[in-house]
């Protein structure tokens, strides 16, 4: 149940940024300016949906690079521009808030959420959530049950 509340939450995400970039296809087709602009931008938003599927791997920057048919130095620079943060640091965002979300619920094996939030090893999914919220998701589990 938690799992599917979850997808329901980042489904809803989605909709949310289709929705935004409609509406700003929209504005940029009433500017002529911005047509150029918009159609540069329009798989940003397509990798960020990508990125929010954690049951497949990122794949490294060359590989979306060419994925998008931009250059990696375009990739990063556009994708930064548009979100604020670094493709990697988006990722780690997303795996991160839906590692938060699966221990709030409690009923995961903390070596389960990581699997599911895309983490190969427990122990790093351990030590990178530690740097992140200053605390271990067996400890931020405790909390968020009392």
């Amino acid at each position: 149940d938690e799992v599917v509340e979850i997808f329901g939450n980042i489904i809803a995400f989605q909709i949310h940024l289709l929705c935004l970039f409609h509406k700003l296809s929209r504005w940029c087709r009433d500017n002529p300016q911005m047509q150029r602009a918009s159609a540069e931008l329009h798989y940003v938003f397509q990798l960020a949906v990508q990125l929010q599927d954690l049951s497949k791997p990122m794949g490294n920057i060359e590989a979306l690079a060419q994925q998008f048919f931009v250059g990696k130095t375009k990739l990063k620079a556009d994708f930064k521009k548009t979100f604020g943060v670094p493709i990697l640091a988006y990722r780690r965002r997303v795996q991160l808030q839906t590692a938060k979300a699966l221990l709030e619920s409690g009923k995961k094996e903390i070596a389960l959420v990581a699997t599911e939030c895309g983490f190969q090893d427990e122990s790093y999914f351990i030590q990178v959530f530690r740097k992140y919220y200053g605390i271990t998701p067996a400890a931020y589990r405790r909390q968020k049950q009392r």
